[in-house]
């Protein structure tokens, strides 16, 4: 029989450890502290750096001499008052794509399932729209015997009565799969039913703010819209001049298709931390949430727009085949966005209310 490996106790919580006989260090799985092994299996005890006194590895301060013990600043995982969270300021488009890129290795398959959950949501939502413009059509129709615009008029209005009716709808399911999302970024999950904590798809139904997302959202989306008819009319405007001077439908069509898609981009990118504002920030009442969108840290607007620019790209991607991929690519979007978001937010928080030099009071 060979002989059982030699264990040390941890020097922080205790825990058994393997030693390596030739000696070297060891992190323990329980507390992380990093302990130091001699040759032959028997852990060092931490020394003062200072006047070399034995120390107990988690004392703030030599009893010898009062040398401070560790760094003052937090550490890489005590980074952010969020667990799961990088440090606030490290806020570049890299960092948030390697984070983002690591939950979703650890979260696709929730999130996926959520995405698709509100894909399908969306696309029951639009044909109930269309079978309510359809019926519309065979009203006015026959209201004025077929004669008339009654059937035009009467797909819009039965159209625009269904679209109403499901604006509730739309502001809720963007701001639930923010909040899934940002919980997902800062390690909030629920763990399941039997963990007592609820279902992991919890946080789409229990985000708060619904009211404000549709009062916010309706007012982006009526900015939107000005932009979009403006540079239609502009275009219908020049759109013969255009012709004659290149001599190319598909470059006026082209022309047509960035007059709607430009202005769209821009609210896009202006506005997408809007949901993640309302559900994160309650106290931001009204319209308030629009106003932060376009106050956050400045020093960040870059990262905040590549980011929202990255996320696009892949929303689209997702939707070219038919919305098949959407569930693929719809959670890395998420994830994108709700790392910036939870970067700045802490860049901002930080700001205001920097954390303590001493937070142990020695000093």
């Amino acid at each position: 029989m060979t002989a059982a490996p030699p264990t040390v106790a941890c020097v922080v919580c205790q825990r058994e450890l393997a030693a390596p006989p030739q000696g070297g260090t060891v992190v323990c799985p329980q507390c992380g502290e990093t302990n130091e092994i001699a040759a032959g299996g028997r852990a060092v005890a931490p020394h003062c750096p200072v006047c070399g006194s034995a120390v107990a590895a988690d004392a703030p301060a030599c009893g010898q001499c009062g040398e401070l013990l560790g760094s003052l600043s937090p550490g890489p995982d005590e980074s952010s008052h969020r667990p799961g969270g990088a440090g606030a300021a490290d806020a570049t488009l890299g960092a948030i794509v390697v984070d983002a890129a690591r939950d979703y290795a650890r979260r696709w398959w929730t999130l996926g399932l959520a995405v698709l959950g509100a894909e399908l949501l969306w696309i029951m939502l639009f044909v109930s729209e269309v079978l309510l413009g359809i019926g519309g059509v065979y009203l006015g129709g026959a209201m004025d015997n077929w004669a008339g615009e009654g059937a035009v008029w009467g797909f819009f209005i039965a159209y625009g009565v269904g679209a109403l009716a499901a604006l509730p709808l739309n502001a809720a399911v963007p701001l639930g799969l923010a909040n899934l999302h940002l919980a997902a970024v800062r390690d909030a999950l629920p763990r399941g039913r039997r963990s007592g904590e609820g279902s992991r798809f919890a946080p789409l139904w229990r985000a708060r703010g619904r009211r404000r997302m549709l009062l916010c959202g309706g007012i982006a989306l009526f900015v939107l819209a000005g932009q979009a008819v403006t540079a239609l009319f502009l275009m219908d405007a020049v759109e013969s001049d255009l012709r004659r001077a290149t001599g190319s439908y598909d470059l006026v069509q082209a022309l047509w298709i960035a007059a709607v898609a430009a202005p769209t981009l821009l609210v896009w990118l202006l506005v997408w931390p809007l949901p993640f504002l309302i559900v994160d920030r309650p106290h931001l009442l009204h319209v308030r949430p629009l106003k932060a969108c376009l106050t956050l840290p400045a020093g960040h607007r870059g990262a905040l727009l590549a980011a929202g620019f990255l996320a696009a790209a892949l929303l689209v991607l997702g939707t070219l085949p038919w919305g098949l991929l959407l569930p693929v690519t719809g959670p890395m979007a998420g994830l994108l966005l709700a790392h910036a978001y939870d970067r700045v937010a802490r860049t901002e928080e930080e700001r205001e209310d920097p954390a303590p030099l001493d937070p142990e009071g020695l000093l």
